[in-house]
């Protein structure tokens, strides 16, 4: 089991563990080097680890996919990249391998579409759709993420207890650019207390306003927020992506009854109540809803 929470690194350390070979591609002479120092043991987990100053050629250019082959032993046809950056998707293309996008730009995400599959993040990541294990890091449907913090406000009703949000200047400095979907954990409103919540956090890629979008959907019914309080925001689950591409902004990112049902029974089990007891929503006077 690789630590928890889950992130894109304990997922990387997962699949290093499986029992596939996996060569770990640097990204950029310099920035794959600091990548590992960063990572530090993560780096021993693969068998391969190359510098683009070990081939002949940078990308777009394959060379670097069929030298890792080459060291594993394997036919590139049998290898799996997973790539952020278009010209690394162009080159693993080329060396025949099958590849994996994951946008460093969630606002060119059409510009990846020679990806055999384009994801948001890891967390939406498959294994057994290539043959591998599948990941068994979900909780009852959940799955723990390193927690997050955010201060916003509420914006205009949508339906019932979902609102949209509207984010400050640094609302989005705790929120990785890669992730989009439904998320969960607690809001804190000044006049009403905490609450469950289940959040939905997308892109808007239509012009003009290109930016990020964030629904909210409070799981207490007592919570009668309102446009303009202050909102802070404790994230540590995620539940699924965004509904297909194929939806309007709205649609994506709507939130449904079987996710509101899974965020209830989530925020009660030790994994995540206890991120909870830990942090600032825990103090003395808080008075969640009942």
């Amino acid at each position: 089991m690789p630590p928890q929470p889950a992130n894109r690194f304990d997922r990387l350390w997962w699949i290093s563990q499986s029992r596939f070979s996996t060569p770990l591609r640097e990204l950029e002479q310099g920035h794959g080097l600091f990548l590992c120092c960063k990572l530090g043991e993560l780096k021993d987990c693969f068998s391969v680890v190359l510098g683009v100053d070990q081939v002949p050629r940078g990308k777009p250019c394959p060379d670097i996919y069929l030298e890792a082959a080459e060291r594993l032993g394997v036919n590139p046809s049998s290898c799996l990249v997973i790539e952020d950056s278009l010209v690394g998707i162009r080159g693993a293309k080329a060396s025949g391998a099958k590849v994996v996008a994951v946008p460093s730009l969630q606002t060119e995400r059409k510009r990846y579409s020679i990806a055999d599959l384009v994801l948001c993040s890891l967390l939406d990541f498959h294994p057994e759709l290539w043959d591998l294990p599948p990941f068994d890091d979900r909780i009852q449907g959940a799955l723990p993420m390193e927690p997050m913090y955010l201060n916003a406000h509420i914006g205009n009703v949508i339906s019932n207890n979902t609102h949209m949000i509207v984010a400050g200047e640094h609302t989005y400095d705790s929120v990785p650019g890669q992730l989009s979907g439904i998320v969960f954990g607690w809001a804190k409103l000044e006049p009403h207390g905490v609450s469950k919540v289940v959040v939905s956090i997308g892109w808007d890629i239509s012009p003009p306003a290109v930016g990020r979008v964030m629904h909210i959907c409070f799981l207490d019914p007592c919570c009668n927020a309102k446009s303009g309080e202050p909102l802070e925001l404790l994230l540590v689950g995620y539940i699924r992506e965004l509904q297909s591409t194929g939806s309007t902004t709205s649609q994506a990112l709507s939130i449904t009854e079987e996710d509101q049902s899974i965020v209830r029974d989530a925020l009660d089990l030790p994994a995540f109540s206890e991120l909870e007891e830990l942090t600032l929503f825990s103090v003395p006077g808080k008075e969640p809803f009942e």
